[in-house]
């Protein structure tokens, strides 16, 4: 999507930035989804779209052309259009990532982090045609206590769920994530402004076992039917399930 030409040069004192261009930047023609700034230099707004948030993104269109077509039609009303999504009822196996600091400066910088290396963990997830990851778009603030054996305060969570779906069962019929997870912690622990004062939480939460605090706003009835009941065991290593820095 682009509101204006798309504007390659600009004065010398502005060359130093860079500009979307698909065309000599063979990275820029791989984004799928392209959503160009106006203004020089011209960015992809939406750099971190990847397949799973691509699919999501259509799915949810066309779920909403689906609802409004009926409501046209006078067999839906618009009370059906804005209901409250049913994400945390849709499937069977969740991961939840959890960033986690003693204070509110670090949990914001910690938070950016972690934020901007999530869609790298959904598309490590994917693996077609077997398990298909679908991200929720709204992270869920709330207060983890400390880790067992130490005292002090509440602290300060935020949580991302990742729903798993699973189109084909695989043989033999369980999943290992251990590795995908190992991995996301490693980049993870790259950052080097990271303080003793951040940790990390990612955990497999099965459907039923869902934290209470993803309840706290409203949602739908919860469909069983919406629900497949023949799915694969989703395994991951508990050692990986809290990261703290030494």
């Amino acid at each position: 999507i682009m509101l204006t030409k798309l504007q390659v040069e600009s004065s010398d004192s502005l060359m130093i930035h860079s500009v979307w261009n698909p065309k000599s930047e063979p990275r820029d023609s791989k984004h799928l989804m392209p959503i160009i700034t106006p203004a020089f230099p011209a960015m992809n707004s939406s750099y971190n779209v990847g397949y799973p948030q691509l699919r999501l993104l259509k799915e949810e269109f066309a779920r909403g052309y689906e609802i409004t077509s009926l409501i046209n039609k006078g067999e839906k009303k618009w009370e059906d259009f804005f209901q409250c999504s049913n994400f945390f009822y849709r499937f069977q196996h969740y991961i939840e990532i959890g960033v986690v600091a003693t204070n509110s400066e670090d949990h914001k910088r910690w938070l950016g982090w972690i934020e901007s290396r999530l869609r790298h963990l959904t598309i490590s997830l994917e693996m077609p045609p077997y398990l298909l990851a679908h991200p929720y778009a709204n992270p869920v603030p709330h207060k983890l206590p400390p880790l067992p054996g130490q005292i002090g305060p509440l602290q300060l969570c935020t949580s991302f769920f990742i729903g798993l779906s699973f189109p084909k069962a695989p043989e033999p019929g369980n999943i290992d994530l251990t590795p995908t997870i190992k991995e996301f912690i490693y980049k993870a622990n790259l950052w080097d402004r990271r303080k003793n004062t951040m940790d990390l939480l990612l955990r497999h939460c099965p459907g039923t076992e869902l934290p209470e605090f993803v309840f706290k706003r409203p949602f739908p009835a919860r469909n069983h039917a919406l629900i497949p009941s023949d799915v694969p065991t989703v395994v991951i290593d508990p050692l990986f399930e809290r990261q703290a820095t030494s």
